[in-house]
C-alpha cells in the first residue's frame, strides 16, 4: 500500500470513531437490538424477503403458551397459531388419533434444558 492510501484510512478511522461515538448527536438511540426495529425494512423488496429468509414481524405481541405431553392427547384436533408463542415444556409428543395443525410463520420454542 502506498503511503497516501493509509494515511487516508487513518484519517477516516478518527473521523468515524469522532461522528459515531455514542454521545454523537448523529445517531439516534433506540432501545432495541440490530437495526431493524419492530418493522423489518428489508420485507418487500428483498431476495431475502422474495425467497422467505426472513421471519414475520409479531407486531400484535404473543401470548406464550406453555404445553406439556398431556396437553395433547388423542382424538382431539388442535391449531397453534401465529399469533401465539408456544413453549414446550419437556418432550412432547402427538399422541396417536391427534390432529395439530400448526399456521405458518408461528413461533415453537422449548424450555433451556431440556435436551
Amino acid at each position: 500500500m502506498n503511503k497516501k492510501f493509509i494515511l487516508l484510512l487513518f484519517l477516516l478511522s478518527i473521523f468515524s470513531t469522532t461522528l459515531f461515538s455514542q454521545n454523537s448527536e448523529f445517531l439516534d438511540n433506540v432501545n432495541y437490538k440490530g437495526a431493524f426495529g419492530s418493522s423489518n425494512w428489508l420485507k418487500g423488496w428483498t431476495a431475502l424477503d422474495h425467497y422467505s429468509f426472513l421471519a414475520p414481524v409479531n407486531t400484535t405481541g404473543s401470548n406464550i403458551i406453555t404445553i406439556t405431553d398431556a396437553d395433547i392427547v388423542g382424538g382431539q384436533t388442535y391449531y397453534w397459531t401465529a399469533d401465539n408463542t408456544y413453549l414446550l415444556d419437556g418432550a412432547v409428543y402427538v399422541e396417536d388419533g391427534a390432529v395439530l395443525n400448526i399456521e405458518a410463520g408461528t413461533v415453537i420454542k422449548g424450555k433451556p434444558g431440556q435436551g
